[in-house]
């Protein structure tokens, strides 16, 4: 069975559409366990700065790598997004920025 052109489209537009609500609700999970997150998820400071284990081996830097590759995955499905519906946006900035011409005003 061979799928249109439109049926392709909408379900591609689909699949854009969840990828960024899913990557958008990790990344604001990862960013407020960083935020609200035990104390031993975040880099001690101060006199008892010596005893921190190694960066690799904490919850504190697995969350940051995390949030760091989900922000910028983000960054590429929303400018796939933004292609996937150029003709629709072009449309809208040309509503927005070129308003209609309303007649003549000479008399």
């Amino acid at each position: 069975m061979e799928m249109s052109a439109t049926t392709s489209g909408w379900f591609s537009k689909a699949i854009v559409i969840l990828l960024l609500a899913t990557l958008g609700a990790i990344q604001a999970f990862t960013g407020l366990a960083m935020l609200f997150g035990e104390p031993e998820l975040r880099p001690l400071s101060g006199p008892q700065s010596g005893q921190t284990p190694p960066p690799e081996l904490s919850g504190y830097f697995f969350l940051r790598i995390l949030h760091t590759f989900v922000g910028l995955s983000i960054i590429g499905i929303a400018a796939l997004h933004i292609w996937q519906n150029r003709r629709s946006l072009k449309l809208y900035l040309k509503k927005i920025f070129l308003p209609a011409k309303t007649g003549s005003s000479t008399s």
